[in-house]
Protein backbone atom coordinates (compact mmCIF):
# COMPACT_ATOMS: atom_id res chain seq x y z
CA UNK A 1 0.00 0.00 0.00
CA UNK A 2 1.25 3.51 -0.90
CA UNK A 3 -0.69 5.77 0.68
CA UNK A 4 -1.18 6.05 4.42
CA UNK A 5 -3.33 8.20 6.29
CA UNK A 6 -2.35 9.11 10.31
CA UNK A 7 -5.34 8.99 12.34
CA UNK A 8 -5.86 9.34 15.86
CA UNK A 9 -10.08 8.37 16.45
CA UNK A 10 -9.82 9.26 19.74
CA UNK A 11 -9.47 12.60 19.69
CA UNK A 12 -12.18 12.58 17.06
CA UNK A 13 -14.54 11.19 19.59
CA UNK A 14 -13.16 13.33 22.53
CA UNK A 15 -13.70 15.97 20.23
CA UNK A 16 -17.68 15.20 19.48
CA UNK A 17 -18.37 15.31 23.19
CA UNK A 18 -18.45 19.61 22.47
CA UNK A 19 -21.27 18.64 20.41
CA UNK A 20 -19.32 22.03 18.57
CA UNK A 21 -18.75 22.30 15.02
CA UNK A 22 -15.99 24.69 15.88
CA UNK A 23 -14.60 22.67 18.23
CA UNK A 24 -14.93 18.98 16.18
CA UNK A 25 -11.66 17.47 14.47
CA UNK A 26 -12.38 16.87 10.96
CA UNK A 27 -9.47 13.80 10.29
CA UNK A 28 -12.00 11.88 9.26
CA UNK A 29 -12.53 13.63 5.79
CA UNK A 30 -9.43 12.83 4.56
CA UNK A 31 -10.92 9.74 3.53
CA UNK A 32 -12.94 12.66 0.53
CA UNK A 33 -9.51 13.68 -0.19
CA UNK A 34 -7.65 10.30 -0.72
CA UNK A 35 -10.40 8.36 -2.30
CA UNK A 36 -10.74 10.87 -5.03
CA UNK A 37 -7.41 10.84 -5.77
CA UNK A 38 -5.76 7.67 -5.45
CA UNK A 39 -8.89 4.98 -4.15
CA UNK A 40 -8.23 3.31 -1.46
CA UNK A 41 -5.48 3.71 1.33
CA UNK A 42 -4.55 2.29 5.12
CA UNK A 43 -5.38 4.12 8.16
CA UNK A 44 -3.13 3.85 11.12
CA UNK A 45 -3.41 5.01 14.31
CA UNK A 46 -0.59 6.93 16.43
CA UNK A 47 -0.19 4.19 18.86
CA UNK A 48 0.20 1.46 16.45
CA UNK A 49 3.14 3.06 14.70
CA UNK A 50 5.00 1.44 17.85
CA UNK A 51 4.75 -2.06 16.05
CA UNK A 52 4.86 -0.95 12.25
CA UNK A 53 7.64 -2.72 10.84
CA UNK A 54 9.97 -0.09 9.17
CA UNK A 55 9.82 -1.99 5.96
CA UNK A 56 5.69 -1.27 5.98
CA UNK A 57 6.64 2.19 4.35
CA UNK A 58 9.28 0.86 2.31
CA UNK A 59 7.11 1.30 -1.19
CA UNK A 60 4.90 3.93 0.21
CA UNK A 61 5.32 7.39 -1.58
CA UNK A 62 2.67 9.59 0.73
CA UNK A 63 1.90 9.55 4.59
CA UNK A 64 -0.47 12.02 5.62
CA UNK A 65 -0.84 13.11 9.29
CA UNK A 66 -4.01 14.33 9.96
CA UNK A 67 -4.75 17.24 12.74
CA UNK A 68 -6.20 15.00 15.41
CA UNK A 69 -2.31 13.57 15.80
CA UNK A 70 -1.11 16.88 16.76
CA UNK A 71 0.49 15.60 20.15
CA UNK A 72 2.25 12.66 17.66
CA UNK A 73 5.20 11.49 19.88
CA UNK A 74 8.50 12.72 18.92
CA UNK A 75 9.82 9.12 18.20
CA UNK A 76 6.84 8.92 15.64
CA UNK A 77 7.85 11.97 14.33
CA UNK A 78 11.51 10.74 13.74
CA UNK A 79 10.21 7.59 11.95
CA UNK A 80 8.04 10.12 9.30
CA UNK A 81 11.54 11.79 8.70
CA UNK A 82 13.14 8.92 7.85
CA UNK A 83 10.67 8.33 5.44
CA UNK A 84 11.08 11.42 3.95
CA UNK A 85 14.66 10.91 4.06
CA UNK A 86 14.21 7.64 1.68
CA UNK A 87 12.19 9.54 -0.80
CA UNK A 88 8.89 9.59 0.42
CA UNK A 89 6.47 12.55 1.12
CA UNK A 90 4.97 13.53 4.29
CA UNK A 91 2.06 15.65 4.17
CA UNK A 92 1.47 17.08 8.31
CA UNK A 93 -2.30 18.88 8.75
CA UNK A 94 -1.67 21.90 11.33
CA UNK A 95 1.91 20.63 13.04
CA UNK A 96 2.94 21.16 16.64
CA UNK A 97 6.18 22.23 18.07
CA UNK A 98 6.85 18.80 18.25
CA UNK A 99 8.11 19.19 14.85
CA UNK A 100 10.94 21.11 15.68
CA UNK A 101 12.79 19.23 16.30
CA UNK A 102 13.83 18.66 12.58
CA UNK A 103 13.58 21.72 11.38
CA UNK A 104 15.04 24.58 13.44
CA UNK A 105 13.95 27.14 10.65
CA UNK A 106 10.47 26.56 10.74
CA UNK A 107 10.00 27.14 14.53
CA UNK A 108 6.22 26.20 14.98
CA UNK A 109 3.69 27.79 17.78
CA UNK A 110 1.29 26.09 20.00
CA UNK A 111 -0.83 29.38 18.83
CA UNK A 112 -3.60 28.48 16.83
CA UNK A 113 -5.87 31.38 15.37
CA UNK A 114 -9.86 30.76 14.23
CA UNK A 115 -10.41 31.96 10.72
CA UNK A 116 -14.09 32.66 9.89
CA UNK A 117 -15.25 33.51 6.27
CA UNK A 118 -12.38 35.34 5.51
CA UNK A 119 -10.89 35.59 2.21
CA UNK A 120 -7.34 36.12 1.58
CA UNK A 121 -5.38 33.03 -0.20
CA UNK A 122 -2.44 33.39 -2.64
CA UNK A 123 -0.09 31.11 -3.77
CA UNK A 124 3.78 31.12 -4.38
CA UNK A 125 4.64 31.72 -8.13
CA UNK A 126 6.20 28.53 -7.89
CA UNK A 127 3.26 26.37 -7.93
CA UNK A 128 2.24 25.50 -11.38
CA UNK A 129 -1.12 24.97 -12.28
CA UNK A 130 -4.22 26.57 -13.10
CA UNK A 131 -5.80 27.23 -9.72
CA UNK A 132 -3.43 29.98 -8.11
CA UNK A 133 -6.19 32.98 -10.16
CA UNK A 134 -9.17 31.23 -7.81
CA UNK A 135 -7.54 31.05 -4.22
CA UNK A 136 -8.03 34.35 -3.21
CA UNK A 137 -11.67 34.02 -3.76
CA UNK A 138 -11.68 30.81 -1.80
CA UNK A 139 -13.80 31.53 1.41
CA UNK A 140 -12.24 29.93 4.62
CA UNK A 141 -13.38 28.66 8.20
CA UNK A 142 -10.81 27.25 9.50
CA UNK A 143 -7.87 27.19 12.12
CA UNK A 144 -4.76 28.56 11.15
CA UNK A 145 -1.35 27.35 13.03
CA UNK A 146 0.86 30.63 13.47
CA UNK A 147 4.97 30.31 13.28
CA UNK A 148 7.11 31.89 16.05
CA UNK A 149 9.91 32.25 13.20
CA UNK A 150 9.18 32.60 9.02
CA UNK A 151 10.57 30.43 7.30
CA UNK A 152 12.43 30.74 4.35
CA UNK A 153 9.84 32.49 1.91
CA UNK A 154 10.84 30.41 -1.20
CA UNK A 155 9.65 27.20 0.99
CA UNK A 156 6.30 28.94 1.72
CA UNK A 157 3.86 27.81 -0.92
CA UNK A 158 0.44 29.51 -0.08
CA UNK A 159 -0.12 32.30 2.23
CA UNK A 160 -3.09 33.59 4.51
CA UNK A 161 -3.42 37.58 5.30
CA UNK A 162 0.25 37.12 5.25
CA UNK A 163 0.65 34.26 7.22
CA UNK A 164 2.07 30.60 5.89
CA UNK A 165 -0.42 28.52 4.85
CA UNK A 166 1.37 25.61 3.25
CA UNK A 167 5.15 24.99 3.99
CA UNK A 168 7.54 22.97 1.80
CA UNK A 169 10.80 21.15 3.38
CA UNK A 170 13.02 19.22 1.34
CA UNK A 171 14.14 16.21 3.82
CA UNK A 172 16.80 13.86 2.11
CA UNK A 173 15.72 12.57 -1.42
CA UNK A 174 12.19 13.37 -0.29
CA UNK A 175 9.89 16.44 1.53
CA UNK A 176 7.53 17.56 4.64
CA UNK A 177 4.55 19.87 3.37
CA UNK A 178 3.27 21.40 6.40
CA UNK A 179 -0.16 22.32 5.82
CA UNK A 180 -0.65 24.99 8.70
CA UNK A 181 -4.55 25.50 8.24
CA UNK A 182 -7.26 22.72 9.52
CA UNK A 183 -7.55 21.31 5.91
CA UNK A 184 -10.50 19.16 6.55
CA UNK A 185 -12.44 22.01 8.67
CA UNK A 186 -11.92 24.60 5.78
CA UNK A 187 -13.30 21.46 3.17
CA UNK A 188 -16.08 20.50 5.41
CA UNK A 189 -17.08 24.13 5.82
CA UNK A 190 -17.31 24.70 2.11
CA UNK A 191 -18.69 21.07 1.03
CA UNK A 192 -21.30 20.68 3.60
CA UNK A 193 -21.67 24.07 4.87
CA UNK A 194 -21.82 25.45 8.43
CA UNK A 195 -24.00 25.45 11.08
CA UNK A 196 -25.09 28.04 13.59
CA UNK A 197 -22.11 29.50 16.03
CA UNK A 198 -21.82 27.02 18.77
CA UNK A 199 -23.72 24.07 18.09
CA UNK A 200 -25.31 21.95 15.24
CA UNK A 201 -28.53 23.73 14.51
CA UNK A 202 -29.33 25.37 10.98
CA UNK A 203 -31.02 29.14 11.06
CA UNK A 204 -33.00 30.59 7.85
CA UNK A 205 -30.17 32.40 6.84
CA UNK A 206 -29.70 33.13 2.75
CA UNK A 207 -31.76 30.89 1.20
CA UNK A 208 -34.68 32.07 -0.77
CA UNK A 209 -38.02 30.24 0.11
CA UNK A 210 -39.82 32.18 3.23
CA UNK A 211 -40.39 29.78 6.24
CA UNK A 212 -38.16 26.94 5.08
CA UNK A 213 -34.94 26.17 5.84
CA UNK A 214 -33.19 25.02 2.86
CA UNK A 215 -29.89 23.31 2.42
CA UNK A 216 -28.98 26.78 0.61
CA UNK A 217 -28.99 28.01 4.02
CA UNK A 218 -26.19 25.85 5.13
CA UNK A 219 -24.21 27.72 2.68
CA UNK A 220 -20.72 29.18 3.76
CA UNK A 221 -21.67 32.48 2.90
CA UNK A 222 -24.06 34.43 0.51
CA UNK A 223 -21.40 35.07 -2.45
CA UNK A 224 -21.35 31.10 -2.91
CA UNK A 225 -24.89 31.38 -3.91
CA UNK A 226 -24.29 32.59 -7.37
CA UNK A 227 -20.53 31.07 -7.14
CA UNK A 228 -19.11 30.18 -10.82
CA UNK A 229 -15.78 27.79 -9.57
CA UNK A 230 -15.91 24.58 -7.42
CA UNK A 231 -13.76 26.36 -4.82
CA UNK A 232 -13.45 23.29 -2.66
CA UNK A 233 -12.21 21.30 -5.02
CA UNK A 234 -9.45 23.88 -6.07
CA UNK A 235 -8.13 24.04 -2.89
CA UNK A 236 -8.07 20.38 -2.61
CA UNK A 237 -6.34 20.17 -6.25
CA UNK A 238 -3.84 22.67 -5.73
CA UNK A 239 -2.76 21.32 -2.23
CA UNK A 240 -1.97 17.80 -4.65
CA UNK A 241 0.01 19.98 -7.18
CA UNK A 242 1.90 21.14 -4.30
CA UNK A 243 2.76 17.43 -3.69
CA UNK A 244 3.46 16.99 -7.63
CA UNK A 245 5.89 20.00 -7.15
CA UNK A 246 7.77 17.88 -5.07
CA UNK A 247 7.24 14.41 -6.89
CA UNK A 248 5.41 13.33 -9.99
CA UNK A 249 2.56 10.65 -7.81
CA UNK A 250 0.24 9.09 -9.86
CA UNK A 251 -3.50 9.76 -9.26
CA UNK A 252 -6.90 7.80 -10.54
CA UNK A 253 -8.72 9.81 -12.65
CA UNK A 254 -12.06 10.75 -11.35
CA UNK A 255 -14.18 9.18 -14.05
CA UNK A 256 -14.42 6.21 -16.11
CA UNK A 257 -13.77 5.04 -19.99
CA UNK A 258 -12.38 8.40 -21.92
CA UNK A 259 -14.62 11.21 -20.06
CA UNK A 260 -13.60 14.64 -18.93
CA UNK A 261 -16.28 14.72 -16.38
CA UNK A 262 -20.28 14.08 -15.97
CA UNK A 263 -23.67 15.45 -16.37
CA UNK A 264 -26.56 13.83 -14.32
CA UNK A 265 -29.47 15.30 -15.84
CA UNK A 266 -32.81 14.89 -12.96
CA UNK A 267 -36.41 15.71 -12.59
CA UNK A 268 -38.78 16.07 -9.77
CA UNK A 269 -41.98 14.64 -10.31
CA UNK A 270 -43.84 17.29 -7.77
CA UNK A 271 -46.70 14.44 -7.63
CA UNK A 272 -47.37 14.29 -11.17
CA UNK A 273 -46.14 11.48 -12.16
CA UNK A 274 -45.52 9.66 -15.59
CA UNK A 275 -47.96 11.03 -17.50
CA UNK A 276 -46.67 14.71 -17.50
CA UNK A 277 -43.12 13.14 -17.61
CA UNK A 278 -43.55 10.98 -20.35
CA UNK A 279 -42.15 13.89 -22.93
CA UNK A 280 -39.23 14.01 -21.23
CA UNK A 281 -38.65 10.40 -21.39
CA UNK A 282 -39.60 10.64 -25.71
CA UNK A 283 -37.37 13.99 -26.56
CA UNK A 284 -34.34 12.52 -23.78
CA UNK A 285 -34.51 8.91 -25.29
CA UNK A 286 -34.07 10.80 -29.16
CA UNK A 287 -31.07 12.49 -27.92
CA UNK A 288 -29.50 8.83 -26.89
CA UNK A 289 -29.60 10.34 -22.96
CA UNK A 290 -30.75 9.23 -20.12
CA UNK A 291 -31.98 11.06 -16.70
CA UNK A 292 -32.61 10.07 -12.98
CA UNK A 293 -36.59 10.89 -11.98
CA UNK A 294 -37.13 11.30 -8.06
CA UNK A 295 -41.24 10.58 -7.49
CA UNK A 296 -42.96 12.05 -4.62
CA UNK A 297 -44.74 9.32 -3.00
CA UNK A 298 -48.11 9.67 -1.16
CA UNK A 299 -50.26 7.00 -1.42
CA UNK A 300 -51.15 6.26 -4.94
CA UNK A 301 -47.40 6.72 -6.26
CA UNK A 302 -47.78 3.61 -7.14
CA UNK A 303 -50.54 4.44 -9.93
CA UNK A 304 -49.08 7.58 -11.08
CA UNK A 305 -45.87 5.36 -11.79
CA UNK A 306 -47.97 2.29 -13.39
CA UNK A 307 -45.62 -0.16 -15.90
CA UNK A 308 -42.51 2.38 -14.81
CA UNK A 309 -40.63 -0.53 -15.28
CA UNK A 310 -41.82 -0.99 -19.13
CA UNK A 311 -41.65 2.43 -19.93
CA UNK A 312 -38.74 3.86 -17.72
CA UNK A 313 -36.69 1.87 -16.14
CA UNK A 314 -36.32 -0.93 -18.95
CA UNK A 315 -35.07 2.04 -21.26
CA UNK A 316 -32.19 2.99 -18.91
CA UNK A 317 -33.95 5.86 -17.41
CA UNK A 318 -33.65 5.98 -13.18
CA UNK A 319 -36.39 6.21 -10.71
CA UNK A 320 -35.34 7.89 -7.03
CA UNK A 321 -37.32 9.08 -3.95
CA UNK A 322 -38.45 12.70 -3.72
CA UNK A 323 -38.66 12.87 -0.06
CA UNK A 324 -41.82 15.16 1.03
CA UNK A 325 -41.20 16.80 4.79
CA UNK A 326 -44.34 18.94 4.36
CA UNK A 327 -48.17 17.83 5.40
CA UNK A 328 -49.49 15.97 2.89
CA UNK A 329 -53.36 15.90 2.87
CA UNK A 330 -52.92 17.14 6.85
CA UNK A 331 -50.69 14.99 7.51
CA UNK A 332 -46.94 14.55 7.40
CA UNK A 333 -46.37 11.12 5.91
CA UNK A 334 -43.22 9.11 7.77
CA UNK A 335 -39.89 8.48 5.76
CA UNK A 336 -40.46 4.98 6.13
CA UNK A 337 -44.32 4.75 4.51
CA UNK A 338 -43.10 7.17 1.76
CA UNK A 339 -40.85 4.13 0.83
CA UNK A 340 -43.07 1.66 0.83
CA UNK A 341 -45.21 4.05 -1.52
CA UNK A 342 -42.18 3.86 -3.92
CA UNK A 343 -41.56 0.01 -3.73
CA UNK A 344 -45.20 0.10 -5.38
CA UNK A 345 -43.66 1.82 -8.56
CA UNK A 346 -40.43 -0.47 -8.77
CA UNK A 347 -40.53 -3.29 -6.76
CA UNK A 348 -37.29 -2.04 -4.67
CA UNK A 349 -36.30 0.39 -2.26
CA UNK A 350 -34.91 3.50 -3.37
CA UNK A 351 -31.00 4.39 -3.85
CA UNK A 352 -31.11 7.79 -4.39
CA UNK A 353 -32.95 10.88 -2.35
CA UNK A 354 -34.10 13.97 -3.07
CA UNK A 355 -35.20 16.36 -0.64
CA UNK A 356 -38.35 17.97 -1.64
CA UNK A 357 -37.77 22.34 -1.98
CA UNK A 358 -34.97 21.02 -0.37
CA UNK A 359 -36.65 21.21 3.02
CA UNK A 360 -33.45 20.61 5.35
CA UNK A 361 -34.83 21.17 9.12
CA UNK A 362 -33.29 22.77 11.80
CA UNK A 363 -30.33 20.39 12.32
CA UNK A 364 -27.58 19.61 10.76
CA UNK A 365 -27.39 16.21 10.32
CA UNK A 366 -30.49 14.79 10.78
CA UNK A 367 -31.79 14.10 7.15
CA UNK A 368 -28.67 12.04 6.69
CA UNK A 369 -29.13 9.95 9.17
CA UNK A 370 -32.75 9.06 8.45
CA UNK A 371 -31.02 8.07 4.71
CA UNK A 372 -28.83 6.44 5.75
CA UNK A 373 -31.20 4.65 8.09
CA UNK A 374 -33.60 3.77 5.31
CA UNK A 375 -30.59 2.51 3.00
CA UNK A 376 -30.25 5.60 0.70
CA UNK A 377 -26.81 5.48 -1.01
CA UNK A 378 -27.02 9.17 -2.51
CA UNK A 379 -28.31 12.05 -2.01
CA UNK A 380 -28.36 15.31 -3.92
CA UNK A 381 -30.46 18.08 -1.72
CA UNK A 382 -27.24 20.38 -1.83
CA UNK A 383 -28.20 23.09 -4.42
CA UNK A 384 -29.77 26.05 -5.17
CA UNK A 385 -33.44 26.43 -4.36
CA UNK A 386 -33.25 29.99 -6.64
CA UNK A 387 -29.34 30.74 -7.74
CA UNK A 388 -27.06 29.02 -9.70
CA UNK A 389 -23.35 27.61 -9.54
CA UNK A 390 -21.35 25.99 -7.03
CA UNK A 391 -23.42 26.83 -3.82
CA UNK A 392 -21.55 23.99 -1.73
CA UNK A 393 -18.12 24.37 -3.48
CA UNK A 394 -17.96 21.06 -5.33
CA UNK A 395 -18.24 19.62 -8.33
CA UNK A 396 -18.07 15.87 -6.62
CA UNK A 397 -19.73 13.36 -4.27
CA UNK A 398 -18.65 13.19 -0.94
CA UNK A 399 -19.60 11.68 2.19
CA UNK A 400 -20.55 14.11 4.51
CA UNK A 401 -19.38 14.65 8.27
CA UNK A 402 -21.44 13.32 10.99
CA UNK A 403 -22.01 14.82 14.35
CA UNK A 404 -19.49 12.83 16.09
CA UNK A 405 -16.53 13.51 13.51
CA UNK A 406 -17.04 10.48 11.46
CA UNK A 407 -18.80 10.11 7.90
CA UNK A 408 -21.78 9.04 6.86
CA UNK A 409 -21.51 5.91 3.77
CA UNK A 410 -23.98 7.96 1.77
CA UNK A 411 -22.86 10.11 -0.77
CA UNK A 412 -23.62 13.84 -1.52
CA UNK A 413 -24.36 15.04 -5.08
CA UNK A 414 -24.85 18.63 -5.02
CA UNK A 415 -26.59 20.00 -7.95
CA UNK A 416 -25.69 23.54 -9.31
CA UNK A 417 -28.71 24.70 -11.00
CA UNK A 418 -32.60 24.09 -11.39
CA UNK A 419 -34.77 25.33 -14.62
CA UNK A 420 -33.76 28.68 -15.12
CA UNK A 421 -34.81 30.74 -11.74
CA UNK A 422 -31.25 31.23 -10.92
CA UNK A 423 -30.43 33.19 -14.02
CA UNK A 424 -29.53 29.91 -15.95
CA UNK A 425 -29.21 30.31 -19.98
CA UNK A 426 -27.71 28.47 -22.73
CA UNK A 427 -24.56 30.61 -22.33
CA UNK A 428 -24.51 29.42 -18.42
CA UNK A 429 -25.06 26.14 -19.77
CA UNK A 430 -21.95 26.13 -22.27
CA UNK A 431 -19.43 27.71 -19.98
CA UNK A 432 -20.41 25.31 -16.70
CA UNK A 433 -19.94 22.33 -18.89
CA UNK A 434 -17.05 23.87 -20.81
CA UNK A 435 -14.96 24.47 -17.47
CA UNK A 436 -15.71 21.21 -15.85
CA UNK A 437 -14.51 19.46 -19.45
CA UNK A 438 -12.05 21.63 -19.23
CA UNK A 439 -10.65 22.54 -16.26
CA UNK A 440 -12.50 21.77 -13.38
CA UNK A 441 -13.56 18.05 -14.46
CA UNK A 442 -16.95 17.69 -12.43
CA UNK A 443 -20.04 15.93 -11.72
CA UNK A 444 -22.79 18.49 -13.27
CA UNK A 445 -25.95 18.42 -12.23
CA UNK A 446 -29.15 19.91 -13.10
CA UNK A 447 -32.69 19.71 -12.03
CA UNK A 448 -35.24 20.25 -14.35
CA UNK A 449 -39.23 20.20 -13.66
CA UNK A 450 -41.67 18.01 -15.93
CA UNK A 451 -44.70 20.45 -15.39
CA UNK A 452 -42.42 23.54 -15.91
CA UNK A 453 -40.95 22.91 -19.47
CA UNK A 454 -42.74 21.73 -22.01
CA UNK A 455 -41.92 24.13 -24.59
CA UNK A 456 -40.51 27.45 -24.86
CA UNK A 457 -36.99 28.78 -23.55
CA UNK A 458 -36.83 26.24 -21.06
CA UNK A 459 -37.24 23.02 -23.15
CA UNK A 460 -34.23 24.74 -25.13
CA UNK A 461 -32.13 25.06 -22.23
CA UNK A 462 -33.03 21.66 -20.79
CA UNK A 463 -32.04 20.04 -23.84
CA UNK A 464 -29.09 21.65 -24.34
CA UNK A 465 -27.54 20.74 -21.50
CA UNK A 466 -27.53 17.54 -22.91
CA UNK A 467 -26.11 19.04 -26.26
CA UNK A 468 -23.77 20.49 -24.11
CA UNK A 469 -22.13 17.93 -22.19
CA UNK A 470 -21.66 16.08 -24.89
CA UNK A 471 -19.81 18.68 -26.73
CA UNK A 472 -17.56 18.46 -23.51
CA UNK A 473 -16.94 14.95 -23.26
CA UNK A 474 -18.80 14.29 -19.70
CA UNK A 475 -20.28 11.18 -18.93
CA UNK A 476 -24.07 11.15 -19.01
CA UNK A 477 -25.52 8.69 -16.67
CA UNK A 478 -27.72 8.60 -13.57
CA UNK A 479 -26.93 8.62 -9.38
CA UNK A 480 -27.04 5.38 -9.32
CA UNK A 481 -24.88 4.41 -12.15
CA UNK A 482 -22.26 7.47 -10.62
CA UNK A 483 -22.84 6.09 -7.11
CA UNK A 484 -21.64 2.32 -8.17
CA UNK A 485 -19.28 3.66 -10.08
CA UNK A 486 -17.55 5.43 -7.52
CA UNK A 487 -17.91 2.71 -4.87
CA UNK A 488 -16.03 0.16 -7.06
CA UNK A 489 -13.37 2.93 -7.77
CA UNK A 490 -12.55 3.17 -3.79
CA UNK A 491 -11.30 -0.41 -3.89
CA UNK A 492 -9.05 0.56 -6.27
CA UNK A 493 -5.45 0.94 -5.13
CA UNK A 494 -1.86 1.61 -5.57
CA UNK A 495 0.43 -1.20 -4.11
CA UNK A 496 3.38 0.12 -5.43
CA UNK A 497 4.84 3.13 -7.44
CA UNK A 498 8.53 3.55 -9.03
CA UNK A 499 10.50 5.44 -10.75
CA UNK A 500 12.79 3.85 -13.13
CA UNK A 501 14.69 6.11 -15.55
CA UNK A 502 12.27 8.22 -17.30
CA UNK A 503 9.01 5.64 -16.14
CA UNK A 504 6.80 5.12 -13.44
CA UNK A 505 5.89 1.92 -13.08
CA UNK A 506 2.61 1.43 -11.14
CA UNK A 507 0.81 -1.59 -9.66
CA UNK A 508 -2.61 -1.45 -8.61
CA UNK A 509 -4.53 -4.11 -6.54
CA UNK A 510 -8.22 -4.41 -5.85
CA UNK A 511 -10.65 -6.75 -3.64
CA UNK A 512 -13.79 -6.31 -5.07
CA UNK A 513 -15.71 -7.95 -2.60
CA UNK A 514 -17.47 -10.50 -4.18
CA UNK A 515 -19.02 -8.00 -6.76
CA UNK A 516 -18.08 -9.57 -10.35
CA UNK A 517 -17.04 -6.65 -12.65
CA UNK A 518 -14.47 -4.09 -12.79
CA UNK A 519 -13.58 -1.86 -10.21
CA UNK A 520 -14.39 1.01 -12.18
CA UNK A 521 -15.39 0.37 -15.35
CA UNK A 522 -12.03 1.08 -17.06
CA UNK A 523 -9.46 3.56 -15.25
CA UNK A 524 -7.03 6.06 -16.28
CA UNK A 525 -4.14 7.43 -14.88
CA UNK A 526 -2.87 10.74 -14.37
CA UNK A 527 -0.58 13.26 -13.24
CA UNK A 528 -0.82 16.57 -12.54
CA UNK A 529 2.04 17.63 -14.92
CA UNK A 530 1.45 15.37 -17.71
CA UNK A 531 -2.32 15.36 -17.88
CA UNK A 532 -3.75 12.53 -18.17
CA UNK A 533 -1.90 9.19 -18.79
CA UNK A 534 -3.98 5.81 -19.89
CA UNK A 535 -2.96 2.70 -20.54
CA UNK A 536 1.28 2.70 -21.00
CA UNK A 537 2.60 1.53 -17.51
CA UNK A 538 -0.21 0.35 -15.50
CA UNK A 539 -0.64 -3.43 -13.96
CA UNK A 540 -3.15 -4.81 -12.17
CA UNK A 541 -2.72 -7.46 -9.74
CA UNK A 542 -5.19 -10.11 -7.46
CA UNK A 543 -5.98 -9.00 -3.84
CA UNK A 544 -6.94 -12.62 -1.79
CA UNK A 545 -8.80 -14.68 -4.46
CA UNK A 546 -10.45 -11.30 -6.23
CA UNK A 547 -8.99 -9.66 -8.94
CA UNK A 548 -9.45 -7.74 -11.98
CA UNK A 549 -8.82 -6.22 -15.47
CA UNK A 550 -7.83 -2.87 -15.86
CA UNK A 551 -9.83 -2.54 -19.24
CA UNK A 552 -10.28 0.50 -21.80
CA UNK A 553 -6.28 0.84 -21.97
CA UNK A 554 -4.42 1.76 -24.94
CA UNK A 555 -0.76 1.72 -25.28
CA UNK A 556 1.32 3.79 -27.81
CA UNK A 557 1.14 0.45 -30.34
CA UNK A 558 -2.18 0.35 -29.43
CA UNK A 559 -1.66 -3.12 -27.66
CA UNK A 560 -1.83 -4.53 -24.63
CA UNK A 561 0.64 -7.52 -22.88
CA UNK A 562 -2.04 -10.16 -21.77
CA UNK A 563 0.16 -12.32 -19.32
CA UNK A 564 -2.92 -14.22 -18.80
CA UNK A 565 -5.64 -15.08 -16.16
CA UNK A 566 -6.07 -11.23 -14.18
CA UNK A 567 -3.50 -9.51 -15.40
CA UNK A 568 -2.75 -7.32 -17.94
CA UNK A 569 -0.02 -5.02 -18.19
CA UNK A 570 1.75 -2.07 -20.17
CA UNK A 571 4.16 0.61 -19.41
CA UNK A 572 3.72 3.96 -18.37
CA UNK A 573 5.64 6.85 -19.51
CA UNK A 574 6.41 8.99 -16.58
Amino acid sequence: MCIHLVVDKQKIIESARHKDFYRLNFSSVWKNSLEKEFGAFSVISPESLENVESEYFGNGELIFVSSSCRDISSSAISRFLSFAESGGIVVVETPSALWNIGFSDVIISTQIRNINQEKGLYASASVCGDWNEYLPAVPVVSRLCLPEKNSDPENILLTFRNQPAIIKKSWGKGAVIFLMFDFCMALTALKQGIPSQGSFRVKKKHGRLPFITETEDLAINEDMLTADAPYADILEKFVFAVIEEVKPIPRIWYFPFGYDGAFLMSHDDEKRGKKKSGYMIEAESELGCISTFFATCPPGAGKRWQNAKQDITGKGFEIGWHWNRFPDNFRVIPPEEQINHFMEITGNPPESCRLHFLNWGSDYTYPFRIMEKLGLKQDSSYGPNRGRGYVFGTGMPFHPITEEGGLFNILEIPFQTQENWGGADGDYSLNLLRNSGEKFHCVITALFHPHKIAAGTGRELWLGFFRNAGLYNHWITTFDKLGDFYRRRQKLRFREIKQINDSLNCIFEWDNDGVDAEPAYGIRVYTGKNSLISGNGIRMEKSGNNGGILNNLSSESGKLMDLGREYTIIKISG
